[in-house]
């Protein structure tokens, strides 16, 4: 029994290791050196705090579906606002700075709530599956949004009524998300915890109004408009043709097979109630009708993991010994590949840094240099948006730069993250950065930091 408990300890002690090691890296790594550069969606968020930060108006020259200009109006406000507050300079360190802080907040916050468990190593490999999922994720806004589903569990498991306040929060945050999570939370409602929630009547009518109240006056539109808009986002991505379910939930960048893992946790899900059946529907429409869209439903991931774990912990029986053992192996498995997933970015951005040392600040330099030396400058990298001026740049969805397409030395300007090189052949282009070949073997297509591909066009 001694030796058991001793091993018990131990295997704790490596997990609390694992999570410092992984954590601390990879904070110093987004606070210090600012990688990985912000790409795709995180891009349009980040740009978006940037302005607000700048001169208050929450605009973005990126996904401009606004017929009268650059509002941002198609998404919740809450995470760009927060990371534009944070941000002590309005500048790309101040950003990564925000985004740490909301990420630390989760983490401790998790131990804070004191979570109960029938594992001791819960909150541990717990934290290391947000922390995986959140950096993954960027500046998109699931970063505040699970640190607010962790809020709303933890209310709404212990049957006060005070869920509802950072509910609110949710739907200011990211709508889709809000949605699923109303929907999880009905299918939870019993006739106990209904009766409960309706003694408490009055209190959850005056948070829901209070709250919203409080953020439609700050909100700088008018919020028709914003519903409007919503409404716009989403038949816009109705249009778009689905991408492949094999990028976004089986390769899935940096938390390899999240489509195993989130279906698997259904199967526990369901295995519980069958009523969790009808989650499905939504599951399907807001995550997997459009793979690219699978981000709707990292949040409710956390949520079903919360939410199972309190359950076999209240109701733990011989019954359920086998459940809570199948949950037990799943959770380790889960947390493997969150730190393969980790490692993943780590090595990524480490052999980014020190192969090329691009930074936002050299390659601002390389631009400027560029400018000075007569050349016209009319597509861009999308993190170009952190140093330019509004007023410099176009309103298109590929982002580019107001341009006199007359001029004889016309240069085009493309990031080597994340962007696609089969669009680069057959093109005069020059690496920004020098390859230092610090590193034998590079098994990533592309660096993590800012380097870009200068081509000339005539």
């Amino acid at each position: 029994m001694r030796k058991i408990k001793n091993f018990n300890y131990k295997y704790l002690n490596i997990i609390k290791t694992i999570f410092f090691v992984f954590v601390i890296s990879k904070l110093s790594i987004l606070i210090f050196f600012q990688y990985p550069s912000p790409v795709d969606d995180s891009i349009y968020f980040i740009s978006v705090s940037r302005f607000h930060c700048i001169d208050g108006i929450f605009r973005t020259p990126i996904f401009p579906i606004d017929e009268n200009g650059s509002r941002y109006l198609w998404h919740a406000i809450l995470q760009p606002f927060l990371i534009s507050i944070l941000s002590y300079d309005c500048s790309i360190q101040s950003f990564y700075f925000a985004i740490c802080l909301l990420i630390i907040s989760t983490l401790l916050l998790v131990f804070f709530l004191k979570i109960k468990s029938f594992e001791k190593k819960f909150c541990w490999i717990f934290s290391i599956i947000i922390f995986s999922l959140q950096v993954k994720q960027g500046f998109r806004p699931e970063v505040i949004s699970i640190l607010l589903i962790l809020l709303i569990e933890y209310f709404f498991l212990k049957k006060n009524y005070l869920f509802t306040l950072p509910l609110v929060f949710l739907a200011w945050s990211h709508p889709a998300v809000f949605l699923i999570e109303i929907i999880f939370i009905t299918l939870r409602l019993n006739k106990e915890l209904f009766f409960i929630f309706l003694k408490n009547f009055r209190e959850i009518f005056l948070i829901i109004i209070f709250a919203n109240v409080l953020i439609v006056y700050l909100y700088p539109f008018n919020i028709y408009e914003h519903i409007n808009f919503l409404i716009k986002h989403a038949q816009f991505l109705n249009t778009k043709i689905p991408s492949d379910f094999y990028t976004y939930y089986i390769r899935s960048d940096f938390f390899p097979l999240f489509g195993f893992s989130f279906f698997f946790i259904l199967i526990f899900l369901f295995y519980l109630n069958k009523k969790f059946l009808l989650l499905c529907l939504p599951i399907y429409y807001f995550g997997i009708r459009f793979p690219e869209t699978y981000y709707n439903l990292i949040p409710l991931y956390i949520s079903i993991i919360y939410y199972i774990n309190y359950i076999l912990c209240k109701k733990f029986n011989k019954k359920k010994s086998l459940l809570l053992n199948l949950f037990k192996y799943y959770l380790f498995l889960v947390f493997f590949i969150s730190v393969i997933g980790l490692s993943q970015g780590l090595l990524r951005d480490l052999i980014s840094k020190f192969s090329y040392n691009s930074s936002l600040l050299s390659t601002k330099k390389i631009y400027n240099d560029l400018i000075a030396d007569n050349n016209e400058i009319c597509e861009i990298p999308a993190f170009f948006t952190l140093f330019l001026n509004f007023n410099e740049l176009e309103e298109n969805f590929t982002p580019s730069k107001k341009c006199n397409k007359n001029k004889k030395k016309i240069v085009n300007i493309y990031p080597v993250n994340g962007y696609n090189l089969n669009k680069l052949k057959n093109k005069n282009c020059l690496l920004s950065h020098k390859n230092n070949n610090i590193f034998f073997i590079n098994p990533f297509k592309s660096e993590s930091g800012y380097s870009v591909y200068i081509c000339k066009e005539r």
